[in-house]
């Protein structure tokens, strides 16, 4: 399901982006405006003469559908190539900048999430009202998944990102480097994904710096 929903997301960006579209709309709405007078306002022998087929040249068939494909496909394109300048590319970044290494290192941390639960499953729940010696099981289960989790997190990526934090901070970027310190205590699924926005908006953030450099 979510799969049908990003591509529908994606469809209506392409689509809202498309210049092609927006021109082909405004032309048929025109189009229908100009049939509304032609049936109301006109003489019934002016019609035939204004019908839309016989004004159109006489091509085959196909040679309408495959320009019809033509245009379809290059509006596509179209969109697409400004949706990602215009929405895309002020998120992830271009290739090769420092905004984008943060935000392809914040998608791994989302990654490595997903497959830790998918592996491992859930993190156990703490629920106050069962028994003590149920409340204490869930804490011994709770206590180890979080270190489980801990452990292989500061194994695959703690370094990366402190590292990339390291490289941000030297920006002078405006960002809140308060929340990566967490770093160094045991760690969870909410931990690391607010991690992971926070090298989201310190990417962001490094396309601000020279600015404020300036001002300054």
């Amino acid at each position: 399901m979510s799969r049908w929903k990003s591509l529908r997301r994606t469809i209506e960006a392409i689509f809202r982006w498309s210049l092609t579209v927006k021109i082909g709309g405004a032309a048929i709405g025109f189009f229908w405006f100009l049939q509304w007078i032609k049936n109301e306002l006109l003489p019934a022998e002016t019609e035939e003469r204004l019908r839309l087929l016989n004004l159109l040249p006489h091509f085959h068939w196909y040679i309408w559908v495959i320009l019809l494909l033509i245009v379809g496909l290059l509006g596509c394109l179209e969109g697409v190539v400004r949706w990602n300048r215009n929405e895309i590319v002020p998120i992830i970044g271009l290739e090769g900048t420092l905004q984008n290494e943060a935000f392809l290192l914040a998608k791994r941390i989302r990654d490595f999430v997903e497959q830790f639960v998918a592996e491992n499953g859930e993190m156990p729940k703490f629920y106050p009202s069962v028994s003590q010696d149920e409340q204490t099981r869930m804490q011994v289960a709770m206590s180890e998944w979080c270190n489980r989790f801990t452990s292989l997190f500061r194994a695959t990526l703690a370094n990366e990102i402190e590292a990339m934090l390291r490289r941000i901070r030297a920006l002078d970027a405006p960002m809140d480097f308060t929340f990566a310190s967490t770093l160094k205590t045991q760690l969870g699924p909410s931990h690391v994904m607010l991690l992971a926005s926070l090298l989201m908006g310190g990417g962001l953030a490094t396309t601000l710096a020279p600015k404020q450099g300036n001002k300054s």
